[in-house]
């Protein structure tokens, strides 16, 4: 007896729950959405070290900033060397520069739309392993439905919130995307 395709996976718990809520249609696009947040949201955790966006955005706060284009993006391409072992750190550094230097970002600003593209980066990739696996493992055709949700979740996943709220960006304006739930009649809408 299986207990369905998505026990086999070989991911970690939070993106276990996407899959198995991409593949269950009793689940809302808002729950599916929460899922997909929460799972973004700790690969930021576990792939970008705590203290990462701090040394940019202190690079990036200096009020000379304007002035010293080129001493601002020497100073972010040296920490690097701080991302060595993590190339998602590497890749946010990466997207700051773009930002800063492409974009014309400023401060925060850089850092923010940085964030925003490697949450959302860490979603898609997970929701393409996610497909992957049904697309491998279902034996049904259910793998067609199975994206159109994922489709619907990544287009309403908010990862300008996310990353503000994983860098300590207006948390009071941002409010925890987890909700406990606790009653019986909180669980999947009938």
């Amino acid at each position: 007896m299986s207990d369905g395709p998505h026990r086999s996976l070989n991911m970690p718990k939070k993106w276990k729950r996407v899959a198995e809520w991409m593949y269950n249609e009793t689940y809302s696009v808002e729950q599916r959405c929460e899922a997909l947040s929460e799972a973004a949201a700790e690969d930021w955790r576990q792939h970008i070290p705590k203290s990462f966006p701090s040394m940019i955005r202190k690079v990036l706060s200096n009020d000379q900033t304007e002035l010293f284009c080129d001493q601002t993006a020497h100073d972010l391409e040296e920490l690097h060397s701080q991302a060595a072992g993590y190339p998602h750190a590497s890749a946010l550094l990466d997207c700051v520069i773009e930002a800063a230097t492409t974009r014309g970002a400023l401060g925060e600003d850089a850092l923010i739309i940085a964030a925003r593209n490697v949450v959302t980066e860490f979603a898609e990739r997970g929701l393409r392993q996610v497909v992957e696996h049904y697309l491998r493992e279902s034996p049904d055709n259910s793998v067609a439905q199975i994206k159109q949700r994922t489709q619907e979740a990544m287009g309403r996943l908010d990862a300008k919130t996310i990353s503000c709220r994983l860098q300590g960006f207006d948390e009071s304006e941002h409010p925890r995307i987890s909700i406990k739930r606790t009653g019986l009649d909180e669980g999947v809408p009938i």
